[in-house]
């Protein structure tokens, strides 16, 4: 189903929020996704599984990504992370849509952030 309507996100998903982003009057899905530096210098290496499949390069590729926003076209969605900037939102916790500047146009809000340090988990 989610293929069929082109929102299909093979990602690690941490939010999704409806939104109508572009004034068009259809809601809109911008889903918060793990993005990984590491991931993403690796699976865009040019010798990255050569004798794999393309469409599953693809999807190691897509996986390291980070977030997507789907525009609702009406008769279905189309990807515009990439044309709309969105994609690099790091350790994306959660999203939504806020018109935070009061001007009528929805922004996007994500949480994120890693924490990381060298104390044993044990110790917390």
């Amino acid at each position: 189903m989610a293929s069929t309507a082109g929102v299909e996100d093979s990602a690690s998903g941490m939010s999704a929020a409806w939104g109508d982003y572009d004034r068009d009057g259809r809601m809109d899905l911008y889903v918060a996704n793990m993005f990984s530096a590491a991931g993403s210098r690796i699976t865009t290496q040019k010798q990255f599984k050569t004798g794999t499949d393309p469409v599953i390069r693809e999807r190691f590729r897509r996986f390291a990504r980070g977030n997507s926003l789907f525009r609702n076209t009406g008769q279905g969605f189309q990807d515009v992370s990439e044309q709309a900037g969105v994609t690099l939102g790091r350790w994306a916790w959660s999203s939504n849509f806020v018109d935070l500047n009061n001007d009528a146009w929805p922004d996007f809000v994500v949480a994120n952030g890693y924490l990381s340090s060298e104390t044993d988990s044990g110790d917390l």
